[in-house]
C-alpha cells in the first residue's frame, strides 16, 4: 500500500485485509531513498528492503494500492549542498515512476492513469462523450474567451474553481495563513470588472447548477457505491461547496439508475482507472449532472455514515490481484 502511517483509509483497509488473511505493507514514497530501498536487476527482478527489516521479492506482490503519496521529500537528505539534495529527489522520483511498468501486479490505480484522470478538462470531455450531462465550463486564462463565455450566460450565475490544487500556500511557516479555494459563487459583473486578472492564472468558470443534493459515487472495480450529501444551511446560503468546513453534511445511501451507474463504471474504465470517486449533482427534476472525478478520492465518510462496504470491496479487489 503506497500511503503513509496515520492515514485512516489505509488503516481500515489493512484491517479488512487481515480479516481475510492477506498480508500488506505500507510504503511511503516520501521516505525514499533513505528509509527503504528498491532494486531492479538485469533480469527484471524487483526487490524491496523495508525499514522494518523485511525483504520482499516483488513477484510475490498481487496488487498495489496507490492510495496517497508525496514525493521523496520528507526524509532529511545528507548533503550540505541543497542542490545535491534536489538532484537526489529528482532521481528518486524518476526511479519510482518505473515501478508500475516493472511489477506484474494489479495497480489500484496505475499512477499514470491517475495523473491523466485528474485533469479536469479531460475528465469533463470524457464524461460528455459517455453521455453525462455536464455544466457549461470555461478553462484557462484567455480573458477575451472567458468574457465571451460570460456573455453567453448573461442571465445565469457562475461559479469558480481551482484547476488542480485547491490549497494555496501563502506562508511556509504559518499554515493558518494559507487558504483553501472552495467552489464559490461569483457575480459575473465582478469577473468582467477584473477580467484582466484572468490572464495571471488559469481558472475554471462554470455555470452554477441548482442542485437538490450532492452525490459522491465510489467505484471499486465493478462495484458502485453512492451516497447523497445534503449540506444546505440557511445560515450560510452563499456557500455551495459541500466540502466547506462550516457546512453540515447529512449523508444517506442513494440508489443510482442503472444508466448512471453504467456511465460511472464506463468513465472509470475509459480513464484507465480501477477506482474513482465521482462527484455528481442531483437536481429537483431528478437529473444527474457530472462535476468531476477524483482518481484517488476520499470515501471513508461514505462508509461510516451509510454502511457501504467500500473498504471490504477494496480489500477483496487487492487480495485477488490481476485476473488476466
Amino acid at each position: 500500500i503506497i500511503s503513509f502511517v496515520g492515514d485512516k483509509h489505509t488503516e481500515v483497509v489493512q484491517e479488512k485485509l487481515k480479516d481475510i488473511k492477506c498480508e500488506s505493507e505500507i510504503i511511503d514514497y516520501a521516505l525514499y531513498p533513505y528509509e527503504w530501498q528498491c532494486g531492479i536487476s538485469e533480469n527484471g527482478e524487483v526487490m524491496l528492503s523495508l525499514n522494518n527489516g523485511r525483504i520482499i521479492n516483488c513477484d510475490e506482490i498481487k496488487s498495489v494500492w496507490y492510495r496517497r503519496i508525496s514525493g521523496p521529500t520528507r526524509t532529511p537528505l545528507p548533503y550540505i549542498n541543497p542542490l545535491l539534495n534536489d538532484y537526489v529527489r529528482l532521481e528518486s522520483t524518476a526511479f519510482l515512476r518505473a515501478l508500475p511498468f516493472m511489477l506484474n501486479s494489479l495497480w489500484v490505480s496505475n499512477p499514470e492513469a491517475i495523473e491523466v484522470g485528474s485533469l479536469k478538462a479531460y475528465q469533463l470531455k470524457t464524461a460528455r462523450e459517455l453521455g453525462f450531462v455536464t455544466p457549461a465550463t470555461f478553462f484557462g486564462n484567455f480573458s477575451d474567451q472567458a468574457l465571451s463565455f460570460l456573455e453567453r450566460r448573461r442571465a445565469q450565475n457562475v461559479v469558480t474553481k481551482a484547476i488542480d490544487m485547491p490549497y494555496v500556500k501563502l506562508d511556509q511557516n504559518d499554515h493558518k495563513k494559507n487558504m483553501i479555494i472552495y467552489t464559490s459563487r461569483v457575480p459575473t459583473d465582478m469577473i468582467r470588472q477584473e477580467s484582466r486578472r484572468i490572464a495571471n492564472c488559469p481558472i475554471i468558470i462554470q455555470e452554477e447548477i441548482r442542485k437538490e443534493l450532492d452525490l459522491r459515487v465510489t467505484v471499486v472495480g465493478k462495484k458502485v457505491f453512492c451516497a447523497s450529501i445534503d449540506s444546505r444551511d440557511q445560515k450560510f446560503p452563499e456557500l455551495i461547496d459541500w466540502r466547506h468546513y462550516l457546512l453540515p453534511k447529512k449523508y444517506a445511501s442513494h440508489k443510482l439508475s442503472s444508466e448512471i451507474e453504467g456511465k460511472c463504471l464506463g468513465l472509470v474504465e475509459k480513464l484507465g482507472l480501477v477506482f474513482g470517486c465521482i462527484d455528481l449533482a442531483y437536481t429537483k427534476n431528478g437529473e444527474y449532472i457530472f462535476f468531476e472525478i477524483n482518481p484517488a478520492g476520499q470515501w471513508l465518510a461514505t462508509e461510516i455514515h451509510t454502511g457501504a462496504p467500500i473498504s471490504e470491496a477494496l480489500a477483496t479487489l487487492l487480495s485477488i490481484g490481476k485476473t488476466a
